[in-house]
């Protein structure tokens, strides 16, 4: 959930100042705040910063992300933001994709990507059918995005990341051993 509507100014400034103060490539992201926006010409005007050099297109419109990736004749780097739509977005031109649930079911992504590559739908399908269900799992122990079950997840395969920023309550231990088993129970390996 996002609360914060800006201005396509505000946000062409907020870029151009992160631009001015750094020296690495920058990757622009389109959430869902941009959605009632003119996404294409707004990220247009970005990509003409200097440093700028794609975006993460977290919106769940295909048809907008495909309009987004004719910017420069295509010459973009287009990122496929949600984990549970992967496939869709490289069907509609992303170069690849970036999510938090990658952390906790890496192989499952590049399995999906390495069959997309080759051509193999059926396996890509397969494979994003699969990280579906871990998905929804992290979700469910999350009620309210992933982030909280993808840390505890991670914590449990003894990458101590923490928690989730307050107020998220942690899980308990009963919420985190049920949590390791439907995940588990899918595939993932802990």
């Amino acid at each position: 959930m996002y609360t914060f509507k800006y201005t396509e100014e505000e946000l062409i400034d907020y870029y151009k100042t992160i631009a001015d103060n750094t020296d690495k490539p920058i990757i622009v992201y389109a959430t869902n705040m941009m959605e009632k926006m003119d996404v294409k010409g707004i990220l247009t005007k970005l990509l003409e910063i200097d440093k700028i050099i794609g975006v993460k297109f977290t919106i769940r419109d295909y048809f907008r992300m495909r309009k987004v990736k004719e910017i420069n004749g295509g010459n973009i780097n287009l990122i496929n933001g949600p984990d549970e739509t992967l496939l869709c977005g490289l069907t509609m031109g992303a170069d690849g994709g970036i999510g938090t649930t990658y952390n906790v079911m890496a192989p499952w992504f590049v399995a999906l990507y390495s069959a997309y590559i080759k051509g193999d739908i059926k396996k890509a399908e397969e494979m994003q059918h699969k990280i579906d269900l871990g998905v929804e799992i992290l979700i469910r122990y999350s009620k309210n995005g992933a982030i909280k079950a993808t840390k505890e997840a991670l914590n449990l395969m003894g990458i101590n990341v923490g928690n989730a920023v307050y107020p998220a309550a942690p899980l308990s231990r009963d919420e985190s051993q049920s949590l390791k088993k439907e995940l588990q129970d899918i595939g993932v390996e802990f």
